[in-house]
């Protein structure tokens, strides 16, 4: 559970960052402490890429306003890692400056586990501060990140912040304007005019003006600015530069409310029913599970002897078979977490052969034997991954006896374009990933996100399964919700969309559901994007947090988006560099003979599409096989093995 952290607030004495301790407390956090850089001495405007600087001289008053113990530190560095948006620790930069503070202020308060950032919009700044609270052991709370900006200034409004604009510099705003608070109608309505006409950042995200809080439902006290001076510091006829000083600070004595109630929208999750209305499926969501048969015994089995096989290329992506203790002969007699780092330090040694690395691994799946481990587990796999780390699914699933984990790989080619989004703070818009994997990923035109579970995004739990608000539904609807709210914003944050997806994979842990699930999510995507979604369902045993749902999503971008095709039970989407096939094979009940012959013509299947559909197994990088846990291996191993003879002749 994620309430409940104690929470040192980053201020710069702004509006965002003020704002930001309100949604910390409304979500059951305690702001215990503040924390802010300021100018060196005598500086009042500073060039900072990171910073704000204007109105430091106002907050020690802040501080006494909400009576929290304050720490400053001095900003000594230059903006110097500016050429990318990823940063790693750079000597003289002036994010190091951030580290110092945050160092003191745990010293300090040795019970911060968390810390409040009023980021709205800007990548450079929020990357950087979440590897600063990163290498701290520090999570990062931004609960205004990517929203609307004119919906969050009118929330400020409407909660009676008295920010005050200190700094002015952009088109349609000037001297006169410094020192007028948003709860001025004349202003307010002038900022929204300016967004609508020119569009700029209302909330002042493009740099348009600054402002420093003088009143707040969280203060206890109100801030007096009782001797201020406007300076210019660039004259421009459309755009001047002006700034406010002030010399004298006093807090006085008020009325104190601290309610925020324009917040609770979010702990009702109406803002996320605003913000993704849910959908009336109908007999999407009557879709009745049907129950595993239980009569047969899942197998507990010891995976074939076989040679490793090697990894497979195919343009700018490379995959591995799939890799665990068995296959790479490491032992299988050390507990999870040990097994972890064995595993990996096996498979980056098994890629330094082949002339890979993991640093270039875009996917991972992970296969865990018991997700119970999976916290221990996580500690290890985060040694081997930093920087910019594949996305992930993460599942549990019926390994054999001594065999915690296994992970198969998809890489890039040296050369390739690569991108990746990886937003670690918790906030509203949506699933953080508070860990070494990516939401998503991009090679070239090839996209891979990572599975996403239907969490609040801003407590990280699930929600009630009567969330939702809908009868009749089951109860994983609700977390299929917020997981689709969440996988819409992860589309639009790597730069595609559900119109370039091409497959789907959608695991359940409610027995019996899988096709449900499936089923629910296409229509939904049908409904809401006109998009038919090819799902490739499966059951596992559990997921992590115990969620009951889980989709990652494979996609391609193009001029033109993927065309599907279909062949019997196989049916293809086919991007301008990557195809998604999905062929289901037969019940296969019974005796082991017809589970050998279901599998086995699942397989003549995916081969009969591929020839009909103009491709060959030579542009097949990867095959992934899910087949049910009363399925013998040797019946897989069999039909794939039959699959690769007929790939050779063919």
């Amino acid at each position: 559970v994620e309430f409940g952290h104690e929470v040192g607030g980053l201020v710069s004495g702004g509006k965002d960052s003020i704002w930001n301790l309100h949604y910390c407390v409304e979500f059951g956090h305690e702001v215990v402490c503040l924390a802010h850089l300021a100018p060196p001495e005598g500086t009042a405007e500073l060039d900072s890429y990171m910073y704000q600087t204007v109105g430091s001289d106002v907050v020690r008053g802040i501080g006494a306003a909400l009576d929290l113990p304050l720490t400053i530190s001095e900003i000594r560095g230059q903006p110097v890692a500016t050429e990318s948006l990823g940063y790693s620790e750079t000597k003289g930069d002036e994010v190091e400056d951030l580290h110092v503070l945050l160092t003191k202020v745990m010293e300090q308060h040795p019970d911060v586990q968390a810390v409040s950032c009023g980021a709205i919009l800007s990548d450079y700044q929020r990357l950087r501060v979440e590897h600063v609270c990163g290498r701290l052991g520090l999570k990062v709370l931004a609960f205004m990140w990517k929203q609307k900006q004119e919906s969050l200034l009118q929330q400020m409004i409407e909660g009676g912040l008295d920010a005050r604009l200190v700094k002015v510099a952009c088109m349609g705003l000037s001297a006169k304007h410094v020192g007028q608070s948003i709860l001025d109608p004349t202003l307010s309505s002038h900022i929204f005019g300016l967004g609508q006409k020119w569009g700029v950042h209302v909330c002042g995200e493009g740099g348009e003006y600054e402002s420093i809080v003088v009143d707040a439902p969280l203060y206890k006290k109100r801030v007096c600015i009782e001797d201020s001076e406007k300076v210019v510091h660039a004259e421009d006829a459309m755009a001047p530069v002006v700034y406010l000083t002030s010399s004298s600070v006093q807090v006085e004595a008020k009325e104190w409310d601290p309610s925020t109630e324009v917040l609770r929208a979010y702990t009702s999750l109406q803002y996320y029913k605003d913000d993704y209305p849910v959908e009336d499926l109908g007999g999407a969501w009557a879709a009745e599970a049907s129950p595993a048969n239980g009569a047969e015994p899942p197998h507990s089995w010891e995976p074939p002897a076989a040679a490793l096989a090697g990894l497979r290329e195919v343009g700018v992506l490379w995959a591995s078979p799939s890799l665990d203790a068995v296959s790479l002969g490491i032992s299988t007699a050390t507990a999870a977490p040990d097994q972890c780092g064995e595993l990996l330090r096996a498979i980056s040694a098994w890629l330094e052969a082949a002339g890979k690395s993991l640093e270039q691994v875009v996917y991972l799946e992970l296969q865990v034997r018991d997700l119970s481990q999976f916290e221990a587990v996580n500690q290890v796999y985060c040694t081997f991954f930093s920087g910019r780390p594949p996305s992930r699914v993460c599942i549990e699933t019926l390994l054999p006896e001594g065999v915690h984990l296994r992970i198969r790989l998809l890489g890039r080619a040296p050369g390739a374009e690569f991108k990746n989004l990886h937003v670690q703070s918790i906030s509203t818009w949506a699933m953080a990933c508070i860990g070494p994997y990516s939401q998503a990923t991009r090679v070239e035109q090839a996209v891979f996100s990572a599975g996403v579970l239907g969490l609040v995004p801003h407590s990280m739990t699930f929600p009630a399964p009567e969330a939702l608000g809908v009868s009749g539904c089951p109860s994983w609807a609700s977390q299929l919700w917020l997981l689709l709210r969440s996988l819409t914003n992860v589309l639009g944050g790597i730069a595609t969309a559900w119109d370039r997806v091409l497959a789907a994979q959608v695991y359940t842990s409610v027995d019996g559901a899988a096709d449900a699930v499936a089923a629910a999510a296409a229509a939904w995507v049908q409904l809401v994007y006109g998009v038919e979604l090819l799902t490739a369902p499966a059951q596992v045993p559990r997921l992590p947090k115990d969620g009951e749902v889980e989709i990652n999503l494979v996609c391609c971008d193009g001029e033109a988006a993927p065309q599907a095709a279909s062949r019997g039970d196989c049916r293809i989407r086919v991007g301008s560099q990557l195809a998604c096939l999905v062929c289901a094979g037969g019940s296969g009940a019974g005796s082991d003979q017809s589970k050998l012959f279901a599998v086995a013509e699942a397989f003549a299947g995916v081969h009969a599409g591929l020839v009909q559909l103009g491709h060959t197994w030579e542009s097949v990088v990867s095959i992934l096989v899910q087949h049910s846990p009363t399925t013998t291996p040797s019946a897989v191993a069999g039909a794939a093995a039959a699959a690769a003879a007929r790939a050779a002749r063919s």
